[in-house]
């Protein structure tokens, strides 16, 4: 997993929020690059692991709306990708978080970028995730 930033100079505040995005996605398992200012397109990150590909944009502190999901659809298309999310930190309004799914974008809170969350591709990350679906299974048939 690595992370690579093409841009050496000094961050903002946005910056900091991808650079952490990034970060995190790597330590589970994902190859993530930010992209350069000229390739973006209002993409922060481009993200693969094995056969995926992930478009991914930062928002902090912004209320993700309507325009944001097909903004990512469209970032999705063009780059070929197989995934496209939106990692915030804030709240999406109810009309993005009841579309994003329609629209094959994901909405996901940078809280939720932990060890074997569904964005996991880490070994270790995929064998817990598989363990606790075994488990549940088990429980539901000695029910």
């Amino acid at each position: 997993s690595v992370w690579t930033r093409p841009e050496a100079a000094a961050y903002g505040a946005d910056q900091i929020f991808e650079n952490l995005v990034g970060r995190k996605l790597c330590a589970l398992g994902w190859t993530c690059g930010a992209l350069h200012a000229s390739d973006r397109f209002g993409s922060d990150l481009l993200c693969t692991q094995r056969d995926e590909k992930a478009i991914v944009q930062c928002a902090q502190g912004a209320r993700i709306d309507l325009s944001d999901l097909q903004h990512a659809a469209a970032l999705k298309a063009y780059h070929s990708a197989s995934q496209a999310l939106i990692i915030h930190d804030g709240a999406p309004s109810e009309r993005a978080q009841s579309l994003a799914g329609e629209m094959g974008v994901v909405l996901v809170h940078a809280d939720e970028l932990v060890v074997s969350s569904p964005y996991d591709r880490s070994e270790y990350g995929v064998r817990l995730r598989l363990e606790r679906e075994l488990q549940q299974q088990q429980e539901t048939r000695s029910r």
